[in-house]
C-alpha cells in the first residue's frame, strides 16, 4: 500500500484550489504587518487595507497625505522588498 500523504502546509502552499485563500492571507499579512514595515507612520495613518493588491491607507492629515502620496513608488517597493515578492501594485490614500 503506497502511502501519498502530504503535510497541510505543502496543500495549501502548492495547490492550486488554493490560490484565492493565499492571497487573501497574503493580503492580509500586509495590512497585519504594515506597521512592522512602516513604523513612523502608526502616529499619522489609521487604517491600512489590502484589496486587488491595492494598499488602501487611511490618513486624516491632508498634508501627510499628500507626502506618502509622493513617496508612493519607495512605499510599493519597501513593501514588496519586504515580503520577497509583489504583494502591492498600488496605493491609495483617503482622509
Amino acid at each position: 500500500m503506497e502511502h501519498n500523504f502530504r503535510s497541510l502546509e505543502d496543500i495549501f502552499n502548492k495547490d492550486e484550489d488554493f490560490n484565492k485563500l493565499r492571497n487573501l492571507v497574503k493580503s492580509f499579512d500586509v495590512a497585519a504587518d504594515f506597521y512592522t514595515i512602516f513604523p513612523e507612520l502608526q502616529s499619522f495613518v489609521s487604517a491600512a487595507t489590502v484589496n486587488n493588491k491595492m494598499l488602501l491607507i487611511r490618513v486624516e492629515n491632508s498634508v501627510m497625505r499628500h507626502e506618502l502620496f509622493l513617496k508612493n513608488e519607495m512605499m510599493i517597493k519597501k513593501i514588496n522588498d519586504y515580503y520577497n515578492e509583489p504583494r502591492i501594485k498600488a496605493i491609495r490614500f483617503s482622509g
